[in-house]
């Protein structure tokens, strides 16, 4: 799973980090997650686990 914020436009990127990594790995999935600061696996932990523990509920369940 890739996450990052909704609004990641402090970060300047030549190419699109998101889709290259997604042509790399097929079954990869994006959450962009609105509100989110750029690092919210240690600034909001709660918000990531919860986006985290869904995606592994779908890989679960197939």
């Amino acid at each position: 799973m890739i996450t990052r914020p909704e609004n990641n436009s402090q970060f300047c990127y030549i190419h699109d980090p998101d889709h290259t990594m997604i042509e790399l790995l097929p079954s990869a999935r994006v959450e962009v997650v609105t509100g989110a600061p750029h690092s919210m696996y240690w600034e909001t932990p709660q918000l990531f686990n919860d986006v985290m523990a869904s995606f592994l509920r779908d890989v679960a369940a197939g």
